[in-house]
This record gives C-alpha cells, structure tokens and sequence, in this order.
C-alpha cells in the first residue's frame, strides 16, 4: 500500500508539472472575417485571421486583409520558453491607394535588443523585460483569460516606441455572428487610448477565448470593426 500511494503521490506530480509546463498552451485557430472602416464612404475588407502553433512552442500569428484601395498584411513569429510568449519578429505591410507603409521588429532575447523599421526610419531598443509587438500580446491575453484573470498589463510597440497596454473585463454579451450566436466576454482597452475613443474585444470562453470582435468607437460610433464569420478551431469548424 505505501508504495501504491506513492506511485499516486508522483502522478499527481508530474500531472502537475505537466500542467505548469503545458498549461499556457493555446488552441490553433483560423477565422474568416471582415472588416469595415466607416467614414463618408464605408470601405469593407475580407481576410483571414490564423494562429498556429507546434509542440515545440513556436507558434505564428497572421493577418491578411484586402478590400477596394486597402491591403494589409501583418505577421508575428515567435517562441514559447518557461511558460513566455516571447516573440521573434513582427511584419506589417499596409497599402492604401499609392501610399504604403512598412514595419518590421527583430526581437534577440539573447542580446536584449530590439531592433526594427518603422517606413525607412530605423529604431533600436533595449528588452530589459518582456515586450510584445502589436499582435503577439493577443497570446499571452488569452492564457490570463484562461486562468481566469480580468485584468492585463503588457509591454509592447506601440508603432515606434514601447508603450504599457493594459486590458479589463467589464461585461459579458451574447455576440450575433453570421453563423449563429455565442457567449463572449467583453474587454476594454485601458491604455494607450485617445480622447473620445473607446477599443473593445469580444472573447468566447467555450472556445479558448478566441477573439470574434474587436471595434474601435470615436465620440460614441463605430469606427473601426472587424469581425469573425466563420471559424475554424483545431481545424473543426464551430457551429455558433
């Protein structure tokens, strides 16, 4: 009997171990969505929203959106070490009519430098601490969420210069897609943000907290929105 228990004794260890080592790990996705930025004149976008990732822990996160003068491209690489999303290189590549923009961050974690080029401008940092690039901190938000936090502070680039993000949970909504309807958490960007604007993203717990909505407002009206049609999780497609 006392070795049976501690047989038990070490399952439930390396379970555990398992857990802490594993348990930031986060479900593949690949989204349809669209994206509508209105004005005087409303401009729709179609794209794809994907994140990958393998048992070694690198892992990528990519956007591809195109719709009448606009084309946007916009990856981040990365690695996943001691539970850390940390990434490797962030790509954003934006067209609108004749006028194009491009930006590019190499994080070494090695040297404790990151280096990069916002249009032909070239910028160097040090990474004294974790710092994210403008998508990779979606990772990290979503293993909070997971563990059940409700509030987020992240380091990461905002354009040419790091920036404290920071996120609340202050509601939940039951999100209206075009394949149906699902629960979501609701989360509101503390900072950085403008006067008079407001950035919100709508999560769904059931599906490892992939994002479905993100919307900016300006003075109280939709700006911004982009949103998921159909998705793909662990490559079976969701039935809303």
């Amino acid at each position: 009997m006392p070795l049976l228990s501690s047989c038990k004794t070490l399952v439930v260890f390396l379970v555990t171990c398992l857990m802490a080592v594993h348990g930031l790990a986060l479900s593949n996705y690949r989204a349809d969505i669209t994206a509508t930025r209105h004005g005087t004149f409303d401009i729709k976008l179609d794209g794809v929203m994907t994140f990958l990732s393998d048992a070694q822990g690198d892992w990528s996160l990519e956007v591809r959106m195109k719709g009448g003068p606009i084309s946007s491209f916009e990856r981040s690489v990365g690695e996943t070490l001691a539970g850390e999303f940390r990434p490797l290189r962030y790509q954003r590549d934006t067209k609108v009519l004749f006028f194009k923009e491009h930006v590019d961050w190499q994080f070494d974690w090695g040297r404790a430098r990151l280096s990069g080029q916002v249009k032909k401008k070239a910028l160097q940092y040090d990474l004294d601490d974790t710092i994210h690039d403008p998508m990779s901190f979606q990772l990290p938000l979503r293993a909070a969420l997971l563990q059940g936090e409700t509030r987020f502070e992240f380091q990461f680039m905002r354009y040419t210069r790091p920036e404290l993000l920071k996120f609340e949970v202050i509601g939940e909504e039951l999100l209206i897609l075009d394949k149906g309807r699902v629960h979501t958490l609701i989360l509101k960007q503390i900072r950085p943000i403008q006067s008079g604007q407001k950035k919100l993203i709508w999560v769904a717990p059931k599906l490892d907290f992939v994002p479905l909505r993100f919307t900016t407002f300006e003075d109280d009206e939709v700006k911004d929105d982009i949103l998921v049609k159909r998705l793909w999780l662990d490559d079976q497609e969701i039935n809303f």
